[in-house]
């Protein structure tokens, strides 16, 4: 089942994870050991979030998939 997905910031490219490790998924995707944390700062500028990871020179933010569920 589809978990996250990953968008390189350069060239909008998509990458489907489906593990609950998404660091771990991508590290093997681009066969690499290492990483280094993607950091965004707030639209206030108070605080900093890590939304992501640089890997193999791609800057891939991270995102969560959840199911839509409405109530009716």
């Amino acid at each position: 089942m589809l978990t996250h997905i990953a968008r390189d910031w350069n060239t909008g490219e998509i990458f489907q994870l489906f593990s609950d490790c998404p660091r771990t998924e991508l590290l093997k995707m681009f066969d690499s050991l290492c990483c280094q944390k993607l950091y965004v700062d707030s639209k206030s500028g108070g605080q900093t979030f890590v939304t992501g990871w640089i890997i193999a020179g791609r800057c891939l933010q991270v995102y969560s998939v959840t199911e839509m569920r409405e109530q009716v």
